[in-house]
């Protein structure tokens, strides 16, 4: 088993905002919270400890309870030091089942940008080695003074590097190198100093450019540009349906045209919206929509499909940045109704009508959408992941 020690116990002097710098909100959501979820959702971890102040315990409470984590099975109160916190949460893991050789992570409470990657080979080569931790090869020269700052030496970048963490550690060695630090009343400023102090074997496992520990308030503003960099999606859907000859009103956008015959479909058959939710469900990595609809629709009789759409977006909680709608129809002519439908939209997915296109064409008298059939459309979507949101039905 794999069990993670999260250290969110510090003071966070440098951060100059009386507050525990884990809990500061990045993107609407704190920065602790942002760790705690990669560990969640990571298949490599079993256990999660936290480490924490005594002041913030109820906090975490919080947002354990309002993420449903539940992998989390220790809240730990830290120590005067990050070694004392770090010990604190190792001391809990003595009756967990936890073996000699298992993997232990330890990471710190305000390194949010960590990949599954550096996870992985971390612990891989932890199991390899008995100790691994990621870092940032040097890429400026580095000196060494002395107290008065005059230059000592020069040191070669090819074997300097940057430490970040995660650091993992054999469970059996970190006790051992914990025991020997405090005998000798050694404080390190990391986890892995204590096991070189063992003459343990460190492989070093190179970090992702992302990786870094937020320590200053300005630190947060390149952590808002990497979480908004790094959660634009983008997604194509495609939806179909033929006319049903016997009954009128048709449905495009969450707008009814009663003047025009529907779809023929189970739902309401709105091809704008179908489409759309294929587009958002593909870029969240999910199915298509009848992987929702059909359980609400069949079962539970509910047609409309703005409601399908809601679920996607709460589950997902989508922020639009712009979408693109293009139908290939001979009826009805799309022009004359386009500037409804986009005001549809904009209300529905909260969106700016400026930052919403829709295009048309006739078909041809090509195919059976262009016979006038039918109605084909095809959506492009532009996204973030955000905080929760609701539909504006």
């Amino acid at each position: 088993m794999n069990f993670a020690i999260i250290v969110a116990a510090g003071q966070s002097t440098r951060f100059k905002l009386n507050i525990n710098k884990c809990f500061f909100k990045l993107n609407e959501k704190e920065l602790i919270s942002h760790i705690l979820a990669k560990f969640e959702n990571s298949e490599l971890i079993d256990h999660i400890v936290v480490v924490i102040r005594n002041e913030d315990k109820n906090h975490l409470k919080s947002i354990i309870k309002e993420n449903s984590f539940k992998k989390i099975t220790k809240i730990v109160l830290g120590g005067q030091e990050r070694q004392d916190s770090v010990w604190n949460g190792l001391k809990s893991l003595k009756n967990s089942g936890i073996k000699s050789t298992d993997p232990v992570i330890i990471h710190n409470g305000a390194n949010p940008f960590f990949t599954e990657k550096e996870l992985k080979n971390s612990i891989m080569a932890a199991k390899k080695f008995g100790a691994s931790g990621v870092a940032h090869k040097a890429k400026d020269t580095i000196k060494v003074v002395d107290k008065n700052k005059f230059v000592k030496e020069t040191l070669s970048r090819d074997f300097v590097v940057l430490m970040q963490t995660p650091q993992v550690i054999q469970y059996q060695l970190l006790i051992n190198a914990y025991k020997k630090a405090m005998k000798e009343k050694f404080i390190g400023t990391d986890d892995l100093s204590l096991v070189e102090r063992l003459g343990g074997k460190v492989k070093i496992i190179p970090a992702s450019k992302d990786n870094f520990k937020i320590t200053n308030f300005s630190d947060i503003q390149l952590g808002e540009n990497i979480l908004k960099n790094d959660l634009i999606r983008t997604g194509i859907g495609v939806d179909s349906h033929e006319f049903d000859k016997n009954k009128f009103g048709l449905i495009l956008g969450g707008v009814k045209f009663n003047q025009y015959r529907s779809m023929k479909a189970n739902s309401d058959g709105d091809v704008i919206l179908h489409s759309l939710f294929n587009a958002i469900s593909s870029a969240s990595g999910q199915g298509s929509i009848s992987e929702i609809a059909d359980e609400m629709c069949l079962i539970k009789g509910i047609k409309d499909s703005r409601e399908y759409l809601e679920v996607l977006l709460d589950k997902n909680k989508i922020i639009f940045l712009n979408i693109s709608v293009a139908l290939e129809c001979k009826i009805p002519l799309i022009t004359p109704i386009s500037d409804k439908i986009k005001k549809s939209l904009s209300k529905i997915l909260d969106l700016d009508i400026q930052n919403i296109g829709i295009t048309a064409t006739s078909g041809e008298n090509m195919g059976p959408f262009g016979e006038g059939k039918g109605i084909r459309c095809i959506s492009m979507v532009l996204f973030k992941i955000g905080p929760n949101r609701s539909l504006k039905i």
